[in-house]
């Protein structure tokens, strides 16, 4: 397991961050000023009606309290929305593609792919903030567990299809090995049997202690027969 995990770190450590991502500015800008619509009018609502109409019950430290909590829940929001769209990250390097999807505070989905894997790559733009701003959806079709993978609303997405086919391709050239042709795996066939022919061939070379008792044979039947 030791030597498992050593390996899968100097794998990634090998690895080189080719692209840093996350979802254009604009579309924070737009959550913010939503959440600015729905938290600063309440509030502010809150205090006209207790500068214009005098009811008993409604005490100014009552009007403050509400005030103040309602303020630090809109802050608690913003931090939340920024949060969400701060740690929505797309990652390429020169191995992979990981999406980091961010769904709340406590929940995270990470998804990957080898860049071998990546199919086809396709990009959206829709609307007329995106198209002008241009920013839109990335959408990568992979041949692994995850079929697609999505970077959603990033700038320049005409930009990121080119170089995610580039890294692709590249990956391709450099970790696919060459696949040998028939004509090569005949020759190497041939060159076989033609060394094997050889080593068959050679006399079999004769150590010389089998060469002196060779040698002393004849004597001894001599004296035999003597």
């Amino acid at each position: 397991t030791l030597s498992s995990s050593s390996a899968a770190s100097d794998v990634y450590k090998r690895q080189e961050v080719v692209l840093f991502l996350r979802k254009h500015w604009v579309t924070y800008a737009g959550i913010l000023a939503i959440k600015i619509m729905l938290f600063v009018v309440p509030l502010f609502t809150w205090l006209f009606i207790y500068w214009q109409f005098d009811f008993p019950w409604l005490t100014s430290d009552l009007v403050w309290l509400v005030a103040l909590v309602w303020f630090l829940l809109g802050v608690l929001f913003f931090i939340y929305a920024w949060l969400d769209w701060y740690l929505d990250i797309f990652v390429v390097t020169t191995q992979r593609i990981i999406d980091i999807d961010q769904n709340g505070l406590f929940h995270r989905t990470v998804g990957e792919c080898l860049l071998d894997n990546v199919q086809d790559v396709l990009y959206e733009v829709k609307g007329l903030l995106p198209t002008l701003f241009n920013y839109g959806d990335v959408v990568v079709h992979t041949s692994g567990a995850h079929p697609h993978i999505v970077f959603e609303q990033v700038a320049n997405p005409q930009k990121i299809q080119r170089l995610l086919l580039t890294q692709r391709d590249h990956y391709k050239d450099v970790n696919t090995e060459k696949i040998a042709s028939p004509e090569d795996l005949l020759s190497i066939m041939l060159d076989h049997e033609r060394k094997k022919i050889a080593l068959q061939s050679q006399p079999t070379p004769v150590l010389p202690s089998e060469a002196a008792s060779t040698k002393g044979r004849p004597s001894e039947q001599a004296d035999i027969s003597s």
